[in-house]
């Protein structure tokens, strides 16, 4: 609890200090331990300055406080952007050549701020079955049951969902729509499925969704996202 001389020392500190330094907004809190009241400028979220009234009172120079300088640039990353997007065509064999290496000692050194586009998880107990019917939402189907892959790259996992659509759509869609188009069976490599017989890249679709808990694009989709990687690729070659 502050008492009157408490009070009375803290209304004598403010008048002779003066007000020029008192801002609308001060609030004046009570400090555990200090010896008078205490004003506080609200500086950010939960974040309070206090004005050393005492010190002002002596006449002595309060620092205005300066907030710190925060850069986050990061050089490497805009150098390695300044390579990959400016080429210029009067390069030499040499110049080209040592552009790449420089571009690969910038990605080592970016290796620290760049979070990585896949992980690895296997099941850590033994017993466990490393393959289930249920999958993560972030692997893909097609790797997921390829026996001809290491348990790493068969247990990848996607940063999200989107990146393991981008990976199946690329690599292993179009293999399945030729053989829907030659009538032949399409096949999910998982080892629990290897009777299930499905007939269409839509049945596949439904069901992997269905079975294995992986929801891939659906056949608009992937027209939409073949449409715009065109669109993009004649722009590029047209600029």
């Amino acid at each position: 609890m502050v008492g009157r001389e408490q009070v009375e020392r803290f209304c004598s500190l403010t008048e002779r200090a003066g007000l020029e330094s008192v801002r609308i907004g001060d609030e004046v809190w009570v400090l555990a331990s200090a010896s008078v009241p205490c004003v506080l400028r609200p500086s950010g979220e939960k974040q309070y300055r206090l004005w050393a009234l005492e010190r002002q009172a002596r006449g002595e120079e309060i620092d205005e406080y300066m907030e710190p300088a925060i850069d986050l640039s990061i050089p490497e990353r805009a150098r390695l952007a300044e390579i990959l997007c400016h080429q210029p065509k009067d390069l030499s064999d040499e110049q080209m050549f040592q552009r790449r290496i420089e571009a690969i000692d910038l990605y080592m050194a970016l290796r620290g701020f760049i979070k990585p586009e896949v992980e690895f998880e296997l099941a850590s107990d033994p017993l466990s079955d490393p393959f289930p019917l249920l999958m993560n939402e972030n692997q893909c189907p097609e790797c997921f049951g390829d026996e001809l892959l290491t348990l790493g790259e068969r247990a990848f996992r996607y940063s999200l969902p989107t990146k393991r659509n981008d990976h199946f759509d690329d690599h292993h869609l179009e293999a399945k729509e030729r053989a829907e188009q030659l009538g032949q069976l399409i096949i999910c490599k998982h080892e629990k499925c290897k009777d299930v017989k499905l007939y269409t890249v839509d049945h596949f679709r439904n069901h992997v969704e269905s079975v294995h808990t992986i929801a891939l694009r659906t056949s608009d989709q992937v027209q939409q996202r073949r449409a715009r990687k065109l669109k993009l690729r004649r722009s590029r070659n047209s600029g």
